[in-house]
């Protein structure tokens, strides 16, 4: 009974036209960990803020 309902969730889930997009961002994400394992690094710039493509990420995604 229990994995019935956990299937139908998932079903449910995947129908979601937003979880693609999670889907493909996870996926493009994961090709890019593997091609260069530094990409979601993050350091201290020169003026004490925090750089790396994981900050530039979440600035840009911010206002959305």
């Amino acid at each position: 009974m229990k994995t019935s309902n956990r299937t139908n969730k998932l079903k449910a889930l995947i129908q979601q036209t937003y979880m693609w997009g999670v889907f493909a961002i996870i996926a493009l994400l994961i090709i890019n960990l593997i091609k260069d394992p530094g990409y979601l690094s993050i350091s201290i710039g020169s003026n004490g803020h925090l750089v790396g493509n994981l900050i530039d990420i979440l600035r840009s995604s911010a206002p959305i």
